[in-house]
């Protein structure tokens, strides 16, 4: 207990003491010399207008400095960067030399830049800005549920857009994606915004950055027509055919709003006749609608031909 009685008696004094010998301590220690890598990052200005920098240039330059502990303590707790001039730039390679003593300071005085630590050249690649116009690529999936159809391929707007940068990275860039995106289970029509994925290359920029897309989705509809007249297609006009049966029960899938607009005349039913057909075959009966419906079942599915010969040809007056 006495022990602790003298160690914490006058505990105020001795404290205050303390906080004098440190004061001491870092005013001689900061007095002193001293030499210290500092880092700056590096940004390049006044480049001419119609050139850019074709590829990542160095980011950081490090600069060997000498002076007195508080003035590198008050450089230290500025933003270090360190502007470089790149005004006289042509298109192609450019080397940069920098100088120690170039080193922004920010009005600190009584630093000296003693040597450039890294890097000790800067490379820089310089081209020409370019500028084209390339289409835009869906690479969206949409699924619908069950009972349901995407009518038509999806609609982009914009559907192209416009890509800058170096001319030479511009060279491979044929077209610009959409970001992957999936929609399952739709059952109505779909109209949102997507993310478009900007081309590799240092530089390289897209404008607009997102375009819209619509995807009509509607019901699937199945519809049977009976009774429909079956043709007979042949090559030689001239032969007189006949089919039996002479109609067919034709069953027709599609989006809702197709189907609506089906007619027993907008479904063409037909057997197809070859030369040297026999008197009486057994034929395939086909049938074709327009997109986007679809010919799911041809009831009967084969026909008998019965040719009759040659029709009498009719003298010319």
């Amino acid at each position: 207990m006495k022990l602790l009685h003298h160690i914490f008696r006058h505990f105020e004094l001795k404290l205050l003491a303390l906080a004098l010998a440190l004061l001491v301590w870092f005013h001689v220690a900061t007095n002193q010399a001293y030499d210290i890598d500092v880092t700056y990052q590096l940004s390049y200005v006044n480049l001419p207008p119609l050139l850019t920098l074709a590829a990542p240039p160095p980011a950081r330059a490090t600069v060997r400095l000498r002076g007195a502990g508080k003035t590198i303590l008050h450089l230290l707790l500025q933003d270090r960067r360190w502007p470089v001039d790149v005004s006289a730039a042509e298109s192609g390679p450019m080397a940069v030399h920098l100088a120690p003593e170039l080193a922004p300071r920010y009005g600190i005085v009584g630093l000296e830049g003693i040597e450039l630590v890294s890097p000790a050249q800067l490379r820089l690649l310089i081209d020409s800005v370019g500028r084209k116009k390339v289409p835009v690529v869906f690479a969206a999936a949409v699924q619908t549920e069950a009972g349901y159809v995407a009518v038509g391929a999806p609609v982009l707007t914009p559907d192209s857009v416009t890509v800058s940068g170096p001319r030479s990275a511009l060279a491979a860039i044929d077209n610009v994606s959409t970001r992957s995106l999936v929609r399952r289970d739709l059952r109505q029509t779909i109209a949102e915004s997507v993310n478009l994925v900007t081309p590799p290359g240092y530089h390289v920029r897209i404008e607009p950055t997102q375009a819209r897309y619509y995807q009509k989705i509607e019901p699937y509809v199945r519809r049977t027509l009976a009774a429909l007249p079956i043709r007979v297609s042949r090559s030689n006009p001239s032969d007189s055919m006949a089919v039996v049966p002479p109609q067919a029960t034709v069953e027709v899938g599609g989006p809702q709003s197709a189907m609506n607009a089906v007619a027993p005349d907008s479904i063409d039913v037909f057997v197809a006749v070859t030369p040297g057909i026999a008197a009486a075959e057994l034929v395939p009966v086909s049938a074709r609608v327009h997109p986007p419906l679809a010919v799911l079942k041809v009831l009967p599915d084969s026909a008998t031909v019965v040719k009759y010969g040659r029709r009498p040809s009719h003298p010319r007056n």
